[in-house]
């Protein structure tokens, strides 16, 4: 599936009423914050995991 044929995601709505006032105080875009907030997510999971930006194990 490619990333404009892809269904949107379901955001609750506590959390999308807290998106909304962060991209409204940061002046971002509501998909560019998504976005963001996706790949900070990702990179914090993979540095947990002790994973390098290849996905290989450090150390």
């Amino acid at each position: 599936m490619s990333i404009n044929t892809s269904p949107p995601i379901r955001i609750r709505k506590e959390l999308n009423e807290i998106i909304v006032g962060i991209a409204e105080h940061s002046d971002m875009e509501y998909r560019d914050l998504i976005a963001y907030l996706i790949a900070e997510g990702l990179n914090t999971l993979r540095l947990r995991a002790g994973l390098n930006e290849l996905g290989e194990v450090i150390g």
